[in-house]
């Protein structure tokens, strides 16, 4: 027995689609799609802006505000890297932190990479959170002075 194309379509549409639903509903469900491609294509958009982005330009900025917060020099010889997802990531190479001049030990903190994820929504109101901080192969040098 063959079926005609237009029969064929309507055999498979009520296979998919139940018969309960309207029109309301079927135009429910292409909003859906749309805004899906929609949020889908804006991901996509950001990934093209962040990697043609050269984060390594803040290096300097952090070294001063490291500098001027903590009166420690900051060595960065890694680079920064963005990694997005729902959580997105800025992931940092080999960083130092340079020792206070009589301690024993020249830096007071160095890691392999330090990875920090931020949450998004604080960021609209210009607020930064920090959800999680993982330090690869980290090394601590506290020392207390004689005085």
């Amino acid at each position: 027995m063959r079926l005609r194309l237009e029969q064929q379509f309507t055999l498979i549409q009520s296979f998919f689609i139940p018969a309960s639903f309207n029109m309301n509903s079927r135009k429910l469900i292409f909003l859906l799609k749309a805004v899906t491609v929609i949020i889908f294509l804006l991901f996509i958009a950001l990934q093209i802006v962040v990697s043609n982005y050269d984060i390594n330009n803040y290096k300097e900025r952090v070294i001063q505000r490291v500098k001027l917060q903590t009166g420690h020099n900051l060595r960065i010889n890694g680079d920064f890297k963005i990694k997005l997802s729902p959580f997105p990531s800025l992931i940092i190479g080999d960083i130092e932190l340079e020792n206070v001049a009589w301690g024993k030990n020249p830096h007071m903190f160095s890691a392999k990479r330090v990875e920090v994820k931020i949450a998004l929504l604080p960021l609209i109101g210009r607020s930064i959170t920090i959800n999680k901080l993982t330090v690869v192969r980290p090394n601590i040098h506290l020392e207390k002075s004689d005085n």
